[in-house]
């Protein structure tokens, strides 16, 4: 979980837009891209922006399924300026 948790620090600090599979109890899952604005060690709680929908999600880390880079950032910075 510690190795987790460094990448999930890492992607706060630099601000990465991430893809997150969360699953509810008795709602299902539910998968969204957006950026986190803070996480809780202590409580296990992420505070996380939808930017779809334009909105400020908080969840559990024992509720997220999966997470990932929507993007390579590297390869996104190189490609806008050329």
């Amino acid at each position: 979980m510690d190795k987790q948790l460094t990448l999930f620090k890492k992607w706060l600090h630099n601000n990465t837009l991430v893809h997150v599979e969360i699953v509810y109890r008795k709602v299902g899952r539910k998968g969204v891209f957006g950026r986190f604005i803070s996480i809780d060690e202590a409580k296990g709680l992420v505070v996380f922006y939808d930017v779809d929908q334009k909105q400020v999600l908080s969840f559990m880390l024992n509720e997220i399924d999966s997470i990932s880079p929507s993007a390579d950032q590297t390869n996104l910075s190189e490609l806008a300026s050329h």
